[in-house]
């Protein structure tokens, strides 16, 4: 797919029109600006696709299922 030039410049007025129409509290918490009287606390979380799946964060323990279908990866009772 190529890219021209009139693709270019409509893809990025649309870019920043639609970058103007974000909340100003989401501004905020993006870039971490806090208000008067509040506190500097931060919580950074970072999840790292793959490292982890849903079955393995939120254990099924009572599944018989969940340990003979992952045999070598479950988490033990």
């Amino acid at each position: 797919m190529s890219i021209t030039r009139r693709v270019f410049v409509r893809n990025s007025a649309l870019a920043v029109v639609g970058t103007s129409i974000i909340p100003t509290f989401l501004t905020r918490a993006a870039f971490g600006a806090t208000e008067a009287g509040s506190r500097n606390k931060r919580l950074v979380v970072i999840f790292q696709r793959g490292a982890a799946d849903g079955l393995n964060i939120v254990v099924p323990h009572g599944e018989r299922e969940y340990y003979s279908g992952r045999p070598s990866i479950n988490i033990p009772r």
